[in-house]
This record gives structure tokens, C-alpha cells and sequence, in this order.
């Protein structure tokens, strides 16, 4: 299959809750997260290098994963409860509750490129609060977006600590990649 040249757009936003038992990381069934509209995340950790012998000696980086954030149309009712630990009331409605931290959950979405697809797991994001903002409705309207903080943390496993994985349209789980629960990747023997 030909490589992508350039890559552009971004579809396809699912997120899958994680759960963490005694060391062991699983992931649930994805759901969708419909209106996608930004992605940015930075890389986080640091480069140290050691002089010595008037050169760069030794460098070390080190990859905590990354943070940023992403901007999606609306927070749906099921992202409200499920992420954001929304509770039902008496009454019908969802209300927010301080007490409640919200769960951390894989990010699940898909990058265009020319040729084709690249789709994407972050294994642990841990989400902010998002933000609220709403707008007069002036000559033309202009739809107000929701954006929240994301900080996507390595998953240690053994001697790995996973943090992301890409699936390009020839991997065997391309089709099926946003229906089944995303699972941690394990080395392949040489």
C-alpha cells in the first residue's frame, strides 16, 4: 500500500474508559465521540545531555508522553457520564459533583492523508474540566465548541511504558480498529 505524503483532517474521535486492577490495564468497548474538530498535543519530557571530552557525551531522553487539547462541537450526554462522572438526578438531569474526579479513558481517532486513513490510540488520557463558553447569536451564527486539556501518560508494562499507537490502513485490525476494546501492544520476537 503507498505511504501517505501529507496528512490533513481529523474524524472519528472514540474514547474507550480504562481500567486499572492490580497492575492490569484493560480497556472497554469504544464509543463515539461525534464532532471532531481540533487536535493538539506537545510532546512531554526532556533532552539531557552530558559533556565530556569536549563533545556531547551522552544524551538520554525521556518521554512522558504528551499534553494538549482537543476541541470537539459538543459534550455529549454519554462523554458528560461516562468521562466527566456526570450524576442522574431525581429529576432527569445531569449535574456535575466536585467529588467526582473524571475517569481516565483511551483516545481513539483517525488523521486523513492522501492515500489513506492513519488512525490513532492514546492509551491513558487523563481529561481537565472543560470549558463553557457561549456566544450571542449575531448576523450569521457561529457554532460555540467545547475544548478541554488532555494529558496522555505512559502505561507501564513490563519493561515498556506505552503511551500511543498508530494503524495504517494494510494493519489486520484497521477495520475493526473503533468496534473492539483497544488492547496494549506487545513486542514481536526477533
Amino acid at each position: 500500500m503507498d505511504s501517505n505524503k501529507i496528512r490533513y483532517g481529523f474524524k472519528n474521535v472514540y474514547y474507550a474508559l480504562l481500567k486499572e486492577l492490580e497492575g492490569n490495564v484493560t480497556f472497554d468497548t469504544p464509543k463515539p465521540w461525534k464532532g471532531a474538530k481540533s487536535l493538539t498535543l506537545d510532546p512531554e519530557g526532556e533532552t539531557n545531555i552530558f559533556y565530556a571530552d569536549d563533545i556531547a557525551y551522552n544524551t538520554e531522553n525521556i518521554n512522558n508522553g504528551y499534553t494538549g487539547s482537543i476541541e470537539m462541537a459538543y459534550l455529549t450526554d454519554a462523554v458528560k457520564e461516562d468521562i466527566f462522572n456526570y450524576v442522574k438526578t431525581k429529576k432527569g438531569t445531569l449535574a456535575e459533583d466536585a467529588n467526582k474526579a473524571p475517569n481516565p479513558f483511551a483516545l481513539l481517532c483517525e488523521f486523513t492523508g492522501d492515500k489513506h486513513g492513519t488512525r490513532h490510540v492514546f492509551f491513558k488520557v487523563i481529561p481537565s474540566r472543560p470549558n463553557l463558553e457561549a456566544n450571542t447569536k449575531e448576523d450569521s451564527i457561529e457554532p460555540d465548541t467545547t475544548s478541554l486539556d488532555l494529558t496522555i501518560v505512559p502505561v507501564a508494562v513490563g519493561e515498556h511504558a506505552w503511551v500511543k499507537e498508530a494503524v495504517d490502513a494494510s494493519d489486520a485490525d484497521y477495520a475493526t480498529f473503533f468496534t473492539t476494546a483497544p488492547t496494549l501492544p506487545e513486542e514481536a520476537e526477533e
